[in-house]
């Protein structure tokens, strides 16, 4: 069984990589590394991998 993705945490999906910013039936959205707005909508079919999140998003205020 793969690890529970949840709020908060950073994926890699087919399209790219970004932060989970909600979690729905259907699937993730997910907010693309880089951008400050916007997410996209990843389906729960999709093959999706937890990542580490980036460095810059570790140490706030650094």
């Amino acid at each position: 069984m793969a690890e529970k993705i949840k709020k908060g945490d950073w994926i890699r999906y087919p399209d790219g990589e970004g932060k989970i910013i909600g979690v729905i039936d259907e699937g993730y959205f997910v907010r693309p590394k880089g951008l400050r707005t916007g997410s996209v909508l990843v389906p729960k079919g999709e093959l999706v991998e937890k990542i580490a999140p980036p460095e810059e998003e570790e140490q706030p205020g650094q």
